[in-house]
C-alpha cells in the first residue's frame, strides 16, 4: 500500500513539472519571437565586430619627444634599442589625408626620448612618434601619393619612398559609401589582393582607413594622381525587383587598357553575378560628384534591394560576398586582357 502511495506522489511530481516546463517554454518562445528584430539586430552586430576592420580604440596617447634630422634621402628612419618582429608592425594609409599611419605593437619600450629621426623634408610636411598604452604610433604625412617599403633592420625601422608609378604598374582608387565601409572587409578582399599583386596594382581602399572621407576628397584625391580607375560600390534600399544601376563618365575610357569602356566591362561583371537581375548603365548627373567630377575613367554600381534594410547577418554576408566577387570580376577582365601579369 505504501509504495502504490510512493508512486501515485511521483507522478503527481512528474505531472506538476512537466506543466511547469512546458508553460515556461511557451513563454520563453513567445518572448523571442515578440523580440525577434532584436536578437537578429544583435546577430548582425556581433558579425560586423567580428569581419569589420580592427580600428584601434580611442585611448590615450602622448607625444614622445624625438630629434630631426633632415636629409635628402626619400627615407624615414626611426632608431629602436632592439629589432621588432614584422608580425608586431601593422601599416595604414588614410590617404585621403596623404597621411601613412605605423602602428609598432608594444613596443613603447623600443624607442628612447629624444632619439634622433631622420626624415626627408622634399617628401614630408610633418611627422609625430606617439606612445599609445605600449604600443609606438609613427604618423608621416606626405606631400604626395607615394609608394613606399618598409624594413625593419637590426635597430632602426626604415620608410623608403618612391614615385608611386615606379612602383605600381597600375593603380585603381575603390570608394564605398561611409555608412557602408564595415560591408566590405578584409577577409572578402583576398582574392582581389591577389589579382593586384599579380599584376603590380596599387589598390587605394576607403573603408582601410579610420578618418571620415566624402565622394570630393575620394575623386580629389583620384585625380590628382592620375589613378587609371576609379570604381564606386554601394548598396541602397529599393523597392520592387532588386535591381543593378552603374553610373559612368561616359566620356572617359581607359587609353592604357586598349580604349576599354569601364562602364561596359563592370556591368558585364554584374551580369555573371546576379544573372537574373535587371542592369541598367547610365551617364552620372551632377548630383553623384564621385563620377561626375571624375577626370579619370570613373564607374559607380549601385545594388538596389529590398533585402538592405533587414539587417539580417545571412543577407548582409551573401550581399557583400556577391559584391566583392563582381568587382573581382571586373578587375581580371581588364587587367587579363590588357596586361601580363608580373
Amino acid at each position: 500500500m505504501v509504495s502504490h502511495l510512493g508512486q501515485d506522489k511521483l507522478y503527481r511530481h512528474a505531472v506538476i513539472w512537466t506543466i511547469i516546463f512546458a508553460v515556461v517554454s511557451c513563454a520563453v518562445m513567445v518572448i523571442f519571437k515578440m523580440n525577434e528584430a532584436y536578437f537578429d539586430s544583435y546577430s548582425v552586430v556581433l558579425l560586423q565586430e567580428d569581419n569589420a576592420p580592427q580600428e584601434q580604440t580611442s585611448v590615450a596617447r602622448y607625444n614622445m619627444k624625438v630629434e630631426l634630422e633632415d636629409k635628402a634621402q626619400s627615407e624615414l628612419i626611426l632608431p629602436l634599442t632592439q629589432k621588432l618582429s614584422a608580425d608586431h608592425v601593422t601599416v595604414r594609409e588614410d590617404f585621403v589625408e596623404e597621411k601613412l599611419v605605423v602602428t609598432m605593437k608594444g613596443a613603447a619600450s623600443c624607442l628612447e626620448s629624444g632619439s634622433l629621426v631622420t626624415i626627408d623634408s622634399n617628401i614630408l610636411d610633418a611627422v609625430g612618434v606617439y606612445r599609445q598604452q605600449e604600443d609606438i604610433v609613427l604618423e608621416m604625412y606626405c606631400k604626395d601619393a607615394y609608394g613606399y617599403e618598409l624594413s625593419l633592420e637590426e635597430n632602426q625601422l626604415v620608410v623608403s619612398f618612391v614615385p608611386l608609378r615606379s612602383q605600381y604598374q597600375i593603380v585603381s582608387v575603390i570608394y564605398v559609401p561611409l555608412k557602408d565601409r564595415e560591408r566590405l572587409v578584409n577577409q572578402d578582399m583576398q582574392e582581389l589582393d591577389k589579382i593586384a599583386g599579380a599584376y603590380g596594382m596599387k589598390v587605394y581602399k576607403t573603408w582601410q582607413m579610420q578618418t571620415e572621407y566624402s565622394q570630393q576628397q575620394v575623386v580629389d584625391f583620384a585625380n590628382q594622381i592620375h589613378a587609371d580607375m576609379l570604381l564606386g560600390i554601394g548598396v541602397e534600399e529599393g523597392a520592387g525587383q532588386d535591381r543593378i544601376e552603374t553610373l559612368c563618365n561616359a566620356g572617359y575610357f581607359i587609353p592604357d587598357f586598349g580604349g576599354v569602356d569601364l562602364a561596359a566591362v563592370m556591368t558585364d561583371s554584374m551580369n555573371r553575378v546576379y544573372s537574373a537581375l535587371e542592369i541598367q548603365v547610365m551617364d552620372a548627373g551632377e548630383e553623384y560628384t564621385l563620377i561626375h567630377d571624375a577626370s579619370v575613367p570613373a564607374a559607380m554600381t549601385f545594388y538596389y534591394t529590398k533585402q538592405a534594410a533587414t539587417g539580417r547577418p545571412e543577407t548582409e554576408y551573401d550581399m557583400n560576398r556577391k559584391l566583392i566577387n563582381a568587382l573581382t570580376d571586373m578587375y581580371k577582365q581588364v587587367l587579363s586582357t590588357y596586361f601580363t601579369s608580373e
